[in-house]
């Protein structure tokens, strides 16, 4: 092994920290027989080698020997160095974009180039490796060949035929997940790939061998008495296949909701017949499958007024017809969910602390770079959760005993023994997680093929993972503590990242010893958010479903149903009144993650949040230790709950935030939550003076009267003008600048209440003018302050046309401040329309609105306003605030006079996304500025008053 290693001028060659004449020690490493050893080899390999995905030239040297390790099965933890391998090779390159040698990304692109061509030609090495004795190489291996192997066709084939013998869960989902991939990288394996995923989704009703079940029937004359199957749609992809005598059939055409499909999945227009009583594929079926029950699934039209028809007479697992409904299942023959959205009571105790995932990604989906803003990780860097799912037996389920096949009702007989059914058994009903994974792929990779309706099955399965106590593995043995998983080292399998230092220690699936009813599914989380990331704009599914994963009785599937939660509301706009209720019950849960979680999501929605301020209030008041976060570096802020209900405007806030006020220093973010809670936050005033009175003005002045000082201008509280001109005239030398910025910001918003003040912002600005202390950004602000006090055009306007003119800094803030004075401006409309022409978009936007403000005509500026409100979504609020203005008040808004502005506002109140929803990320106040965008659109368009989410600017 190694041989040439020694050979490689590995000085010579670099790495993320220099040069890499530690590799070979760090290969070596890989091989070694010491799991510690091998663990800091892998680390040192990602941290240093291929760091944060960067491909050098050391990386390139390594890759013959990564491929010799993964070879050899005297190497343990190989799953490790393959998913390595995956990584260093399967970065895409977008053929488009070809760079100039001199560019300074040439090299990198090259470096990825060569790793993608060097791993696939000895991907070989991985077609021996998917039938692996080794877990983690099974698992690892699937996503290896389908990432880098030429010959995606064989690969797919070898996927198919190991989730067949395949024992364990999370090997087989890894074969779906590898399937999904090759369909997203190979359009032409696309077809194939789905039809496989509907094939694994369905719902299949095995049964044991015998004679064709006697055909159901329509009792009324409408029918005809012919043989009737319930279907929705000619083809119902979760349906059995067509009877083996309509093999040969020339019609292969297949209906996915109302578009028709071809055999080769796409191409074939318009919408196709409706025949409602068919089989698969559209044709008369004269026999239902051997050993179907013929009872309607979730996709199945409402059943006959006398009932389904059961083979040999059999009654109804929800009771003959007749039965009361509150005895049924409800939901398309779901059950309800547990917890009190139907009435019956939460379990008495919770499992604590969770999942161990939750302890590693942390309440922010962003601050996982692998995920993006809808909570999914983007294409080709899906990774499954770091646990395995525990054991599961097929006994003690609702509805009798016996492997369920999707949906209560249908459960198969036990097979003889005991044993499992035979998993090459066709007639094998897929399990729920294995069908689950099906659905999340197909929505990855072919979303339109979703039924319209598959939120109801899902749900279906997710209850069905609920239901199966822990145990084990109908499948094969319970897998064994997944890498990724935290505990002591000799708990934890070699290759396990540790939970970071100052982490609690979250209990383990195999760690339990009381019930884990349905928490073993700890896999779902994943799949449910491809799921979601695939459901798309379908708001009203994707919040039923949420529904239903926050009435899990799992604490660790809660939360992860909060912060799915999260990424839909902040990137789609919808009715959440009973989403954002359910959150808010997570609040009285006793695991303490899951009402974190809980709070942090409602503090993201601002005035949203309402409907669960009952909740976030008797939280609040139940506990005093959650009113303020302590931090080990950096100023203490405010609780998370606590922020959440002053951000919905609850008065309910305002006593906490008093006795909050008594602490020897207030959390730094105390100020910002002040303006949404208007003027219902005034008693809070006189609190803010005498703190502010009292603090010293000495160099921690910046950290000590900051959030006193954003409070007192989130309520324009002029009466605090003596302690705010205290602090003006004696900040220290030390951050003066940054306090005094904090003072001029209060004095704009008191407005004439601060006259007082004028003299010295004069000064101010003769001593910005005079030395050139300040930035000219400084000087904007208190030009700003000094128009707000004391109205006198004469004195900022000289400094602002300058600015305008040649600060390229601070001018986007100057044609601010002159769009505010409004026609007094007019000196300056020749800088504003010298500034539309700037090459910042920005400055554009902000000069065409401040010379539509000073002249009263849109037309100069109005193409560069419209042109922006589609390029550069950040603008819209803006316009539309100018949009929605009232000059006259006898007149309507401005919108009615601007050519083309109600077609832009209607068109942006008919979008399901968020303007500002990203792809990478998300800002803190990204909800609460769409919702103020929407509210200004219906101002705009009917000239009503109403609340736009945030209060004017000042």
């Amino acid at each position: 092994m190694f041989g040439g290693i020694d050979e490689v001028d590995w000085a010579a060659l670099g790495h993320a920290y220099g040069p890499a004449d530690d590799v070979p020690e760090l290969l070596r490493g890989l091989a070694s027989g010491d799991p510690v050893e091998r663990e800091a080899a892998l680390d040192g390999m990602y941290g240093a080698v291929h760091h944060q995905g960067d491909v050098y030239d050391s990386t390139l040297a390594c890759i013959p020997f990564l491929l010799e390790l993964v070879a050899d099965p005297a190497v343990q933890d190989r799953g490790g160095i393959v998913e390595l391998l995956t990584s260093i090779g399967g970065i895409d390159l977008d053929g488009d974009d070809e760079l100039d040698p001199e560019d300074e990304e040439f090299e990198f692109a090259a470096n990825y180039a060569m790793a993608a061509s060097a791993v696939t030609a000895g991907s070989d090495v991985f077609l021996a490796l998917i039938d692996s004795p080794d877990r983690g190489v099974r698992l690892t291996v699937p996503l290896a060949l389908a990432t880098l192997h030429s010959e995606p066709d064989l690969v797919l084939r070898l996927l198919r035929e190991r989730l067949e013998a395949e024992r364990d869960p999370e090997v087989r989902f890894a074969c779906v997940e590898a399937a999904g991939r090759i369909a997203l990288r190979h359009s032409w394996l696309a077809a194939e790939v789905v039809d496989w995923l509907v094939e694994l989704a369905r719902v299949r009703y095995g049964a044991g061998a015998g004679t064709p079940a006697e055909p159901r029937r329509a009792a009324g004359p409408e029918h005809g008495g012919a043989v009737v199957r319930r279907h929705s749609l000619r083809r119902d992809p979760w349906d059995d296949p067509p009877h083996p005598a309509d093999h040969g059939s020339d019609f292969d055409t297949e209906v996915w909701g109302t578009e028709v499909w071809g055999t080769d999945g796409f191409g074939v227009d318009g919408p196709g017949p409706e025949v409602p009583w068919a089989d698969g594929f559209g044709r008369p079926d004269p026999w239902p499958a051997p050993g179907r029950v013929e009872f309607p699934g979730p996709w199945d039209d409402p059943v006959p007024p006398d009932g389904p028809v059961f083979p040999g007479g059999a009654v109804p697992p929800d009771g003959p017809p007749g039965t009361p409904p509150a005895a049924r299942p409800t939901l398309n023959g779901l059950p309800s969910p547990p917890g009190p959205r139907d009435g019956s009571t939460a379990p008495a105790a919770r499992s604590a602390p969770g999942s161990s995932h939750d302890s590693t990604r942390g309440d922010d989906p962003a601050a996982d770079p692998v995920r993006g803003t809808d909570g999914d990780p983007p294409d080709g860097l899906a990774e499954r959760d770091p646990e395995g799912p525990s054991g599961k037996t097929a006994e003690n389920r609702p509805g009798g005993g016996g492997r369920s096949t999707g949906f209560p009702g249908t459960e198969p007989p036990e097979p003889a023994g005991g044993e499992c059914p035979d998993p090459a058994d066709p007639r094998r009903p897929h399990d729920a997680g294995l069908r689950l994974s099906a659905l999340a792929q197909l929505a990855r990779c072919a979303p339109h093929a979703l039924p319209a309706d598959v939120v109801p099955g899902v749900v279906g399965l997710l209850r069905e993972l609920r239901a199966e106590p822990a145990g084990p593995y109908p499948d094969g043995p319970r897998a064994a503590p997944p890498p990724g998983a935290s505990g002591p080292p000799e708990a934890r399998p070699a290759g396990a990242r540790p939970v970071p230092a100052g982490s609690p220690a979250p209990e383990q699936p195999w760690e339990r010893e009381s019930d884990d009813t349905g928490r073993h599914a700890l896999w779902t989380g994943d799949l449910l958010r491809t799921l979601h990331s695939g459901l798309g704009d379908r708001v009203a599914e994707r919040t039923a479903l949420l529904t239903d994963q926050l009435c899990s009785p799992d604490p660790g599937q809660r939360i992860d149903g909060v912060r799915m939660s999260s990424a839909l509301l902040r990137t789609r706009r919808g009715e959440y009144a009973e989403l954002v209720t359910l959150i808010g019950e997570q609040l009285a849960d006793k695991e303490p993650r899951l009402a974190d979680a809980a709070a942090a999501a409602l503090g993201e929605l601002f005035g949203l949040a309402a409907p669960a301020a009952d909740a976030l209030a008797d939280f609040v008041a139940a506990d005093p230790g959650c009113w303020v976060q302590e931090w080990a570096s950096g100023p203490r802020t405010l609780g998370g709950a606590v922020a959440a209900l002053a951000r919905t405007g609850d008065a309910r806030a305002v006593p906490v935030l008093a006795r909050i006020l008594e602490l020897p220093q207030a959390p730094h973010d105390l100020g910002y939550v002040l303006d949404h809670l208007g003027p219902a936050a005034a008693p809070l005033v006189p609190a803010l003076r005498a703190r502010l009175a009292e603090t010293e003005l000495d160099d921690r002045l910046y950290d000590a009267a900051g959030p006193l000082l954003y409070g007192l201008t989130a309520l324009r509280a002029g009466e605090a003008l003596p302690e705010v001109l205290r602090v003006l005239r004696g900040a220290p030398e030390y951050r003066g600048e940054w306090v005094v910025e904090l003072v001029l910001g209060a004095l704009t918003s008191f407005g004439p209440a601060a006259r007082e003040a004028a003299p010295d912002l004069r000064g101010l600005l003769a001593r910005s003018a005079r030395t050139g202390g300040h930035t000219g950004a400084f000087a904007v602000k208190a030009a700003a302050a000094l128009w707000a006090v004391e109205r006198e055009a004469g004195a900022v306007l000289p400094l602002l046309r300058t600015t305008l003119a040649s600060d390229t800094g601070a001018r986007r803030a100057a044609a601010g401040v002159l769009g505010s004075m409004g026609p007094v401006a007019r000196e300056a409309v020749p800088e504003l329309r010298l500034a539309l022409d700037s090459s910042d978009p920005g400055t554009r936007v902000d000069a065409a609105l401040a010379l539509w403000r000073v002249t009263g005509d849109a037309e100069p500026g109005w193409p560069a306003l419209r042109t922006a409100w589609e390029a550069l979504p950040f603008t819209r609020v803006p316009t539309a605030e100018r949009l929605a203005e009232r000059p006259d008040p006898a007149g309507g808004p401005v919108a009615g006079r601007t050519e083309g502005a109600e077609r832009l506002l209607r068109a942006e109140l008919g979008r399901v996304r968020r303007h500002n929803a990203m792809d990478g990320g998300y800002g803190g106040h990204d909800i609460v500025r769409d919702e103020k965008l929407l509210a200004l659109c219906r101002r705009a368009l009917t000239g009503g008053t109403g609340t736009t989410g945030e209060r004017p600017t000042p």
